[in-house]
């Protein structure tokens, strides 16, 4: 008998493991449009173990236009 419900348990798993994620990243969602801290705080610790490889070439990319628009803004000045 526990062998039966030990598969079917193992064949649930991937399915409720899904259902976690996705009710934990809905709830995360709701609390970011409310503009709790502490998503913003889940966000930056999964981002620590779940890193972006995007993430580093878009900073460049700000990094790059901010530093044009301070050109142009100093240009304007003079």
């Amino acid at each position: 008998m526990s062998s039966q419900l030990f598969d079917f348990l193992l064949y649930l798993a991937p399915w409720i493991t899904l259902s976690l994620f996705l009710i934990v990243f809905f709830k995360l969602t709701v609390w970011v449009k409310k503009g709790k801290r502490s998503a913003i705080a889940v966000g930056f610790v999964l981002q620590t173990f779940l890193p972006n490889p995007n993430v580093e070439r878009r900073i460049d990319v700000l990094v790059k236009q901010e530093q044009t628009n301070e050109d142009n803004h100093d240009a304007s000045k003079n």
